[in-house]
């Protein structure tokens, strides 16, 4: 019988935190900071921030939440950064125009796009350029007035979002 050897992947050089729109990179080795990346603040307070790594792409989605005298409209800010060197590579920001209680967002990239369920709306974007490709409404993600948070799926990958 013929032995079947695989090699495990190679580990990650960099452990990437975030926080309020702040992108920390770290050596996993030493703990040593390489890179930091703040998102932008243009007359928002930021909340959530989440991360994904793929193909030495950093996709960060932070929360904006862009106050009024009435409501509040959640913004979301994508970022692109260079999983090495956290070199700025594009820029998107979506809104789907509703105000929202609370933020919720999934990411999931596979296949050289990005796809993010934001509020009640699914966006694709290019993950090489950032290009914008389309948006949907997602059925059932604004159930009795509530947004829910939203699940995304492709075969072999799926991402939950977080309600917090």
């Amino acid at each position: 019988m013929a032995r079947m050897y695989r090699n495990p992947p190679a580990a990650s050089l960099l452990v990437i935190t975030a926080v309020g729109g702040l992108v920390t990179a770290y050596e996993r080795t030493s703990g040593r900071r390489v890179w930091t990346f703040e998102a932008t603040r243009r007359g928002a307070n930021h909340g959530v921030t989440l991360c994904h790594v793929e193909d030495q792409r950093v996709i960060c989605v932070s929360a904006k939440m862009v106050d009024s005298m009435w409501a509040a409209d959640g913004l979301a800010e994508i970022n692109c950064l260079d999983y090495l060197t956290g070199r700025h590579l594009w820029q998107q920001e979506v809104t789907t125009g509703a105000n929202v209680g609370y933020y919720t967002a999934t990411v999931l990239i596979e296949a050289g796009q990005v796809l993010i369920a934001h509020n009640t709306v699914l966006f694709a974007f290019v993950l090489e350029n950032g290009a914008f490709m389309w948006q949907q409404p997602i059925d059932g993600a604004h159930a009795a007035g509530i947004t829910m948070p939203v699940s995304v799926a492709v075969p072999g990958r799926a991402t939950q979002a977080d309600r917090r």
